[in-house]
């Protein structure tokens, strides 16, 4: 820290001082991603029309019996056998592991806690990859981070001049309403999904909020929760708004769908490159990944 700069890479935060860049050389903003889904995320498990042979354990399986089908490589798995676990793929931030995202999700789907993490993962691939596709630099993304002191993790954090933004990911079938309850003269919304009241969720974020807040440890630093939603039908009431890509907002957090919050997050806004680089490299190091 120091009253003036020393030079390229120093950034100023909103207290008036200068502070170091804290990012090695090599820091790299924007981190290739995967081009294919690992296999789990894609097999099927179904009861087969075809026989084979299991790429687990080589047993024969009979045409009729229950098994995983992977389209994308033509081969099956036996019911007595999960797909194979691929190697995690990830790219890298320096000298830093930057996780594909969905890759915890997809970790606890292979302890057998049940399909839905394996959706689940897949909605968090799937907005990573319209991350890196959708925004524009300077932009910093970083996967699956653990939250200090906590089970949980943030499913994406993004830095760009809009500021920090702090993503839940959600894979869920059905309609997706926001809307006003209560009477005229009520000030209450609601946000449901598929009939269920989900309105906590938006509360819930902030316990992904705070820690972030206290690891920049800078006010004057905008940080952006969003809850952003890979799948289900946003009915006929939001309509307008998905015309016009113009998401909800409640209690600060936006509710949205992945074209509408890259479109946010590329709005102009205060952070130069160099703060976004090194904003970056500070949630990088005190982050880490899951």
């Amino acid at each position: 820290m120091s009253g003036i700069s020393h030079g390229q890479g120093w950034w100023m935060a909103s207290d008036g001082k200068w502070y170091a860049p804290e990012s090695p050389p090599q820091f790299q903003t924007r981190p290739g991603t995967p081009t294919e889904f690992p296999i789990e995320l894609i097999s099927r498990f179904k009861r087969l029309p075809f026989g084979g042979i299991c790429m687990v354990c080589g047993g024969r399986v009979e045409s009729g019996e229950e098994g995983w089908h992977h389209p994308d490589i033509k081969r099956i798995t036996c019911s007595s056998c999960r797909p194979p676990r691929p190697e995690p793929v990830r790219s890298t931030i320096g000298d830093r592991a930057n996780p594909v995202g969905g890759t915890s999700t997809l970790d606890m789907y292979c302890q057998g806690r049940g399909s839905n993490w394996r959706r689940g993962a897949g909605g968090e691939y799937l907005v990573a990859k319209r991350l890196y596709k959708d925004l524009i630099d300077p932009v910093v993304i970083l996967n699956d981070r653990h939250l200090p002191g906590t089970p949980g993790n943030i499913d994406h954090l993004v830095v760009a001049s809009s500021g920090v933004w702090v993503i839940d990911t959600k894979y869920w079938n059905g309609e997706i309403a926001y809307k006003h309850v209560g009477g005229i003269f009520s000030d209450r919304w609601k946000l449901t999904v598929d009939g269920v009241d989900r309105t906590s969720l938006t509360d819930e974020i902030y316990s992904q909020v705070i820690p972030v807040s206290k690891v920049l440890r800078d006010p004057g630093i905008a940080i952006h929760p969003a809850l952003v939603f890979a799948n289900g039908d946003w009915g006929n009431a939001a309509t307008i708004r998905l015309l016009r890509n113009r998401p909800y907002r409640h209690l600060g957090v936006w509710i949205t769908w992945p074209g509408a919050l890259t479109r946010i997050i590329n709005e102009d806004g205060p952070m130069t490159g160099e703060m976004v680089t090194g904003v970056g490299s500070i949630l990088d190091r005190e982050l880490p990944p899951r």
